[in-house]
Order: structure tokens, then sequence, then C-alpha cells
């Protein structure tokens, strides 16, 4: 008996090679022939077979209703697994990662907290080789909010299955149509920030988006998580940031230590700055849970827009 997520590798029409990842090759394409996705782009994510070793895996091994059940989650399609190559097929969020998406609308961040005056002097985004996208490509404060209360709201889903994403950032949110932010696991941004990682092995590690306690005792939990979660609203205010610019990985790790903790971004609220500050607790016990900042930040989003609707 075929499983259920068993897509014939004839009904999968690949296109455009995005990128190399951990796992293999992700290309974009087109499921055909299927009455609810006929026509729609997806991810086709080629899978090598030496992809088995748990450290590697963090949530491949989703199920599939697992995986399927939240809107801040890319979600999976289906999979190619009675031929070789093996695919899984993902839903494919079209305007890239969120770091890239950041970073091309610096100069055009509106109502910002300090007033409604575009941030100009922030100087040009960068292109990281992602297509132009067409929508409205300005961003306001409440933009950020809602980034950040979406991640959140992703992120208490997998927290409350026992998932540990260990890569938590802004490279790996991707960004759909209407600023849909979905947290993705590929291994795809990792080719493409290269940099960001370190490590002289293969597994090599997002240092600066790491918890004091994944560093040094390789202790990777939820809290952990919530520690990534504090860099990620970091790099959100200041739109697409690189954390702790000035400080190099080796100094890092004995300053974390000794209590250090990034200043307050000037574009950042005090009440922001205080969640990330939160986020990065020594004691993971003392960390809020996913479900407190998902809750922090609809309070915040209220306040300053008594319409909002977290339901909607």
């Amino acid at each position: 008996m075929i499983d259920q997520w068993e897509v014939p590798y004839e009904k999968v029409l690949l296109d455009d090679e995005l990128g190399e990842g951990a796992f293999g090759k992700v290309f974009k394409g087109t499921l055909v022939e299927l009455p609810e996705q006929s026509s729609k782009y997806s991810i086709a994510k080629s899978m090598r077979r030496k992809s088995t070793k748990p450290e590697e895996r963090v949530l491949e091994g989703n199920s599939a209703d697992e995986r399927r059940g939240n809107r801040n989650i890319v979600n999976m399609l289906g999979c190619c697994t009675l031929t070789e190559p093996m695919f899984l097929i993902v839903e494919y969020l079209p305007y890239g990662d969120l770091l890239h998406y950041l970073r091309k609308r610096r100069g055009k961040l509106v109502s910002l907290y300090t007033g409604d005056k575009p941030q100009s002097e922030r100087g040009a985004a960068e292109n990281d080789g992602i297509e132009d996208e067409e929508e409205d490509d300005g961003i306001s404060s409440g933009d950020l909010m809602a980034f950040a209360w979406q991640v959140a709201q992703g992120m208490e889903y997998l927290a409350r299955r026992g998932f540990v994403h260990r890569d938590l950032a802004a490279r790996n949110v991707l960004v759909g149509d209407n600023k849909v932010a979905k947290v993705a696991d590929f291994g795809l941004t990792r080719h493409m920030y290269e940099d960001l990682y370190q490590g002289k092995t293969s597994r090599k590690l997002p240092l600066k988006w790491m918890s004091i306690e994944a560093i040094f005792d390789q202790a990777f939990t939820s809290q952990s998580d919530v520690w990534a979660y504090g860099v990620f609203l970091w790099e959100l205010v200041t739109l697409g940031g690189t954390p702790y610019p000035t400080i190099g990985n080796r100094e890092l790790l004995k300053l974390l230590k000794e209590g250090y903790r990034m200043e307050k971004p000037d574009m950042c609220n005090d009440d922001l700055y205080t969640i990330m500050l939160s986020c990065w607790k020594d004691k993971p016990e003392d960390r809020p849970t996913f479900e407190n900042l998902r809750s922090t930040l609809e309070d915040l989003m209220m306040r300053d827009n008594p319409y909002f609707d977290p339901s909607a």
C-alpha cells in the first residue's frame, strides 16, 4: 500500500535549483495533476541517503501530521521515496528568507518606534542572489512585530510537540505573500550563509545564535531555542544586522560566560529589548517559554493596535 503522502515522481516538474544544503539539493518545482496542489509551486528537496545521523535530522523526522498543522511552519506537501533520487516536497514561499528580505528594505522602514520618517540613512540593501520582489517593498514597525509574533507562534507549535529547532535565525524564516512568516528547517541557508557557521568539521555551528549551555555543554532544548529567538529579535530590529558585529567567536564565548549581552539597538523600544534580555538569561529555566513570548507580543500588539486579532 502506497502512503498517502507519496507523490509519483512523474508528477514533480523540477525547475530552478535554489541551493544545496546538508541534506541535499533544493529545487523550485511544480506539482501537477493533484487536485489541491495542481500548478502550485513547491520546493523539492533531494535527500542524500547519508543524512541519517540523529543530530543531522533535527525536524526532518517529524510526522506528516505534525508538520502540516501550523500556519507559521513551512509545511510538507508530500514525498517521493519509491525512486531515486528521493524528494521531500514542501510549500514554496516566494519572497525568500527573512534575513535577505529585511536587508533589502533598509532605507524603506517607516513608522518605526522613533518616528514616521523613512530610515534612509541605514544604507543600501544587500542582495544575496534572490530575485527582486514585485510587491510593495516598504516595511513598518508593525510588520516587524508581526514577524516576531508569527515566529513565536511557529516555535510554540514545535515546542509543544517536543521538537527542538537548533538553528532559529532570520535566515531560517521564509516570507510568503501578505508578509506571512514561516519557520523553515532546510539545510539550504547553511550554504547561502556559510560564513555565519563555525567549525572545522562538517557539523558547523551558528555560534552567535547559540545559548551558553548549547555552546559549552551541547545541550539543545526549547529553552536554547528561546535564546536564539532573542538573537532573532535583534536581527529584526536591526533589519538583518549581524549579531555581535565587532566581537570574534573566541572572545564572545568568554564574554557570554561573564554575563555580557548585546546592547539595545538604536531602533529598538524598551519593551522589545526587555524581551530579548529575558531570552538571554543564564539559566534555561529562567527564560520565558515560547507560549510566554507569543502572549507577551500579543499584549504589546493589542496595546498599539486595539483591532489586532491574533486568531485571524
